[in-house]
């Protein structure tokens, strides 16, 4: 009896080491999001739980409609009840794909699938619904040109030209660059004709006179300007006789041809 104590002891556990494959399966998933409607630029948080009897690898795919927008994210394990049961969480954020159709107006689903290391795979989805949305350029670019011409039609007349908007604050000036160097010397140029003369200025006033000087005292008189003055007396008498002579003889003649 006490050797088969042991043999019966490793049985035992070798047993309990084998796991069930029911107990290595996902059992549930449950999604949630917040906001449930929004635009193209709407974060979404999703919210993905799954509860399986073991822990287990178990990953997350999530997809928008049919298109994978989270793929083979490993969740995080929590432990819920005393005999070995886990619960899987998943938070995750997304936003709308940003193309046709996945775009378009309306509701889309959202499904959360959770697929564990024995391939079991469980399922769970909810709706959002997109309420307004203007498509990108790049959005528009991927359509075929014979749909754009068909919607957009003809392009109208050219519109006036608006009013001029308001001039904008002058901005700072701008730093001072360097100074360039000095350029060579230029060649001397000709010399210019002169030019012609000015008209002559306006005669300037008279200056004042200044005040008349005292009169000297009269010197004595040299006996050689008396001797001059007399010379120049008898001369000038001598001359005058000789003149009278000449007239009187000039006339005398005239009254002897009559």
């Amino acid at each position: 009896m006490k050797k088969l104590i042991p043999i019966l002891l490793v049985l035992f556990l070798a047993v309990q080491s084998i796991p069930l494959a029911s107990s290595t399966t996902v059992t549930s998933a449950s999604i949630e999001i917040h906001p449930v409607q929004g635009d193209i630029t709407t974060n979404i948080l999703v919210q993905v739980r799954g509860v399986p009897y073991h822990s287990v690898e178990t990953w997350l795919y999530i997809y928008w409609d049919e298109k994978p927008v989270v793929v083979r994210k490993p969740a995080v394990y929590h432990e819920v009840y005393l005999d070995g049961w886990w619960e899987l969480t998943w938070d995750v954020s997304i936003k709308p794909p940003n193309e046709y159709p996945y775009s378009e107006l309306g509701t889309h689903n959202i499904t959360a699938s959770l697929e564990d290391v024995e391939g079991s795979k469980v399922l769970s989805w909810v709706t959002f619904n997109i309420t307004n949305y203007i498509p990108p350029p790049e959005w528009w670019r991927d359509l075929p040109q014979d749909f754009l011409d068909m919607i957009t039609g003809p392009q109208g007349p050219k519109g006036d030209k608006g009013d001029q908007g308001p001039q904008g604050l002058q901005g700072p000036q701008g730093v001072q660059g360097l100074t360039g160097p000095q350029g060579l010397q230029g060649s001397k140029g000709d010399k210019g004709d002169k030019g012609d003369t000015g008209a002559q200025g306006l005669q300037g006033l008279q200056g004042i006179q200044g005040p008349k000087g005292e009169k000297g005292d009269t010197g004595p008189y040299p006996i050689e300007a008396v001797a001059l003055n007399l010379g120049i007396s008898a001369t000038s008498g001598v001359i005058s006789v000789i003149a009278l002579s000449m007239i009187y003889k000039m006339k005398k003649g005239l009254k002897t041809k009559k």
